[in-house]
């Protein structure tokens, strides 16, 4: 970050976040069926007799099972259907984000001398991010059979072939070229990574199971009513995150002005992930443990890891309102954070959407999607309030707009669904808390 703000031009890092916002398409095709997908994996490995469209085989006041194998064959079947599917998406998605993309990009670069140079690296990010969808499975799959640890080590190794890049090029002058062979290395490296340590960690009985193993239209019909549910929520997701961006610039919101906001936004979101890691390593254990119907075990898992989230959030936050400005400066940024009072706004509506993304996996492991209508009504609310105050509010317009709609229903209503599908009821037994049944 110190090196992309001080040898990028705010109009430059504003058209970054333009190349972001467009290739995150790729999430909207998808119609939710890469987080169906990684969650169906979980229960395959902890032992599923079938996959269901909604719900697990047992009932609620059943009582808690043993661990179980895996499924192997089921997860072989699974896995041959989607890399069908996702041959499918990568075709759909390279030519829903060029069709829409290339006018806006063409349009915003026109005053600039480097037009042409800009305009191909655009067009190099958006397709080499759109044919990578077709391995973007292999992650969610490792993910999905507790390959946790082997999934960090291949972000890990992303992340410094991605810095390595980052940093030469803009040393040498790349200009926006650099992020954009940044990040597609990142992609390519984190696929085939993750589909080695997949194979290595699934073992030679998934290997034989893989042998017989047929893409069966069975599988994505079950899938699909999780899956349109989860799509609707990522099409919202989509529009309350990066597509107010692009409201922003068609209403008149200069690309320094969303340059400024994006560095910002991108300092908050590395908050978010190193606060988030705490309870998302636990995600795919959480998912089996709920199959098995083992809710006081997931609650005793999930409960000290938020603490440690909000902890972690906390301290990072502190040391971004207070140090953030002061090193930009050092470095000699050419683009600068957002004022200290935005800071403290984006912190806020920051954490508190943390938190109802932390209680969403407690109601994503009984295999349910109720965020559909919820996430559609925040969009709709976003989009809308950003069409009144972002022309006279400019960066505070959309701060409010997306801090208003958030705190309407999201942060308050996902936890409390989540603690009342995990029977809320907490009482204290032995020294610890658990789940009244």
């Amino acid at each position: 970050m110190p090196l992309t703000v001080r040898c990028l031009s705010p109009e430059e890092l504003g058209l970054w976040q333009l190349f972001i916002a467009y290739a995150g398409l790729s999430a909207f095709i998808d119609i939710g069926f890469g987080p169906a997908c990684e969650r169906a994996v979980s229960f395959a490995w902890g032992g599923a007799s079938q996959l269901k469209a909604l719900g697990h085989d047992h009932s609620e006041n059943e009582p808690a099972k043993e661990n179980r194998p895996p499924n192997y064959q089921l997860l072989a079947d699974l896995i041959r259907t989607i890399s069908v599917y996702y041959w499918i998406l990568a075709g759909g998605t390279l030519i829903l984000a060029c069709s829409l993309s290339f006018p806006e990009i063409w349009k915003k670069t026109e005053a600039l001398s480097t037009a042409n140079q800009l305009r191909a690296a655009g067009v190099f990010y958006i397709v080499s991010l759109s044919l990578g969808c077709v391995t973007y499975y292999w992650n969610l799959c490792l993910m999905g059979i507790n390959g946790v640890r082997q999934a960090q080590i291949t972000m890990l190794w992303g992340l410094v072939w991605n810095y390595l890049l980052l940093a030469g090029g803009l040393l040498l002058g790349w200009g926006l070229w650099a992020p954009v062979l940044g990040q597609v290395s990142m992609m390519v490296w984190n696929r085939f990574q993750s589909k080695r340590y997949f194979l290595a960690l699934a073992g030679s009985t998934y290997k034989l199971a893989h042998r017989s193993a047929l893409a069966r239209m069975e599988i994505m019909i079950t899938l699909w009513p999780i899956a349109w549910r989860t799509g609707l929520t990522t099409f919202g997701s989509y529009f309350i995150n990066q597509g107010v961006l692009i409201e922003a610039s068609m209403l008149g919101l200069g690309l320094a002005a969303l340059g400024s906001y994006g560095i910002t936004r991108q300092a908050v979101s590395v908050i978010a992930q190193l606060s988030s890691a705490w309870i998302n390593v636990k995600a795919p254990l959480i998912y089996q443990l709920r199959t098995q119907n083992r809710c006081d075990e997931i609650w005793n898992i999930f409960l000290p890891r938020l603490k440690l989230m909000w902890l972690t959030w906390i301290i990072i936050s502190l040391i971004l309102l207070f140090a953030g400005p002061w090193v930009f400066t050092q470095i000699g940024s050419k683009t600068p954070l957002l004022p200290s009072s935005m800071i403290v706004f984006l912190c806020i509506m920051g954490i508190l959407e943390l938190n109802h993304q932390a209680f969403a996996i407690l109601i994503y492991s009984e295999n349910q999607n109720p965020f559909a209508w919820l996430t559609l009504a925040t969009a709709g609310s976003v989009l809308l309030l950003g069409y009144f105050l972002i022309p006279s509010h400019h960066v505070w317009g959309l701060l409010l707009a997306q801090g208003i709609s958030l705190a309407g229903i999201a942060n308050w209503w996902i936890p409390w669904r989540a603690l009342r599908g995990l029977k809320s009821g907490i009482v204290p037994r032995q020294g610890h808390t658990e789940i009244a049944r």
